[in-house]
């Protein structure tokens, strides 16, 4: 708002830019500045036009009464002179002073007769006043086409020029009320509205503070979106580099496996055929049987091994019976391949996604094959549920526990594995144990869809 300020300060003239006060808009005193000569103007003419028309008409209708009385003596005389040619200078003093008395206007003061030759024949009252003052008028007087006399009639303008007076007192007090009026009602007018536009410019430069801090914020929350953006591209990248690890680390721990248990097996039984094909001439038929017996003990053993691998890489079970009860049969295998007492708590009563239920089926097979080889426990207590928007696991047993610090260093991949599987998937993963109080796992995951890459990656 102040650069729309400067604007307003810029259109300006010089004279009228230095009348703004610093802080204050100053259309009252860029108006007041204006108004002044203004309000000047109409009390002048307000208070001098009406008296100085007045004067004037009144002086014109002395001047023109003074010229009517003029003629009138002027002919009266005339008229004397023609009944007494001789004798009308002697009568002329009783006509100008019956035509005094008898004057209506009371602006003629003074009537003066002058012969042909400029001299007075009747001096007529005298005025106590100035004659120059007075306004003079001239009539002849004519006997039989002769210019005998003139008659001059003086006529005051005094009562006009009182009269005048009085009006433009009267007309002035008009003017100072009207100028007044005029000055002081647009005055406050713009002084009210100039308090209006500085509190909406308060208002607005309050705005655009308010703007400008709303701007920063978001300038700093858009650096910290991108910074937290960046962090969470790096770790994605880092739990995918984890991902395609642990793929490939599974898969050498199933080949190894393989390796391990069914090849052995196979080459045991085929050392067993070989070793019957070498007693096929003889007659010992125990022998025979023996051997036969234990190659087909060997042979099962390999293809329940098999089994279990594929199991472990693909659980159909799920597909079969549904993760509720393939979580059970989860449990009831820990038992009969240790000591352990599982007391699970299943509550799934809505369905899931098949790629969440890889999911929980992993991860609870992790956790009880981590606790049958590594806790010693006796015991372990399982609980699934979901609620509207998580699906919860909470593993406990009465183990020995661990530290994980030193675990990690060991470079055990399970609980690590079990770990970035969660996070990929968007879960909360929360471990409590310590040496000789057993172990508590807690896990969270999202209800909602996971993605197939993260299924076909972790699965």
């Amino acid at each position: 708002m102040s650069e729309s300020h400067g604007d307003l300060r810029g259109r300006l003239p010089e004279a009228d830019r230095a009348q703004l006060v610093p802080g204050r808009v100053g259309l009252r005193d860029y108006l007041e500045a204006r108004l002044a000569p203004l309000a000047i103007f109409l009390f002048a003419v307000i208070a001098i036009a009406a008296p100085t028309a007045y004067h004037i008409m009144g002086t014109a209708t002395v001047r023109a009464n003074a010229k009517s009385s003029a003629r009138q003596v002027a002919v009266a005389i005339r008229d004397e002179a023609e009944l007494r040619p001789r004798l009308w200078r002697y009568g002329a003093e009783s006509i100008l002073a019956y035509q005094r008395a008898h004057e209506a206007e009371p602006s003629i003061v003074r009537i003066v007769l002058l012969d042909a030759d400029g001299r007075p024949i009747d001096v007529g009252a005298a005025y106590d006043g100035d004659e120059q003052d007075l306004l003079w008028a001239v009539a002849p007087v004519r006997i039989n086409e002769d210019h005998v006399a003139d008659v001059w009639v003086g006529a005051t303008t005094q009562p006009v020029g009182e009269q005048a007076l009085f009006l433009l007192l009267g007309f002035a007090v008009l003017g100072v009320l009207l100028a007044g009026l005029t000055y002081v009602i647009p005055s406050r007018a713009m002084d009210e509205a100039e308090g209006h536009i500085q509190g909406l410019i308060q208002r607005l430069e309050i705005s655009q503070a308010a703007l400008a801090d709303l701007n920063a914020d978001l300038e700093a929350q858009v650096v910290e979106r991108s910074r937290q953006l960046g962090e969470a591209l790096a770790q994605l990248r880092f739990l995918s580099q984890r991902a395609a690890s642990m793929q490939e680390a599974e898969r050498r721990s199933i080949s190894r496996e393989l390796h391990d248990s069914a090849g052995q097996a196979l080459t045991a039984v085929r050392l067993n055929l070989q070793f019957i094909e070498g007693m096929a001439g003889q007659v010992d038929a125990d022998k025979v049987s023996e051997r036969a017996n234990k190659a087909i003990g060997v042979l099962d053993g390999a293809l329940e091994e098999i089994r279990r691998v594929v199991h472990h890489l693909a659980p159909v079970v799920l597909d079969e019976v549904g993760l509720a009860q393939a979580l059970q049969r989860q449990c009831e295998d820990a038992e009969d391949r240790s000591d352990l007492l599982v007391h699970a708590k299943i509550e799934l009563p809505d369905p899931l996604s098949s790629a969440l239920e890889i999911h929980c089926y992993r991860i609870v097979q992790e956790a009880l094959t981590n606790v049958t080889r590594h806790s010693g426990a006796g015991e372990v207590h399982l609980a699934v549920r979901t609620d509207a928007r998580h699906l919860y696991i909470d593993i406990r047993d009465d183990g020995r526990g661990f530290d994980r610090e030193v675990a990690r260093a060991k470079g055990r991949r399970g609980l690590r594995g079990m770990e970035e599987r969660i996070e990929l998937l968007g879960g909360r993963f929360e471990l409590e144990s310590s040496a000789g109080a057993g172990t508590h796992l807690r896990v969270r995951l999202p209800l909602e869809d996971t993605p197939a890459s993260a299924s076909g990656v972790l699965s």
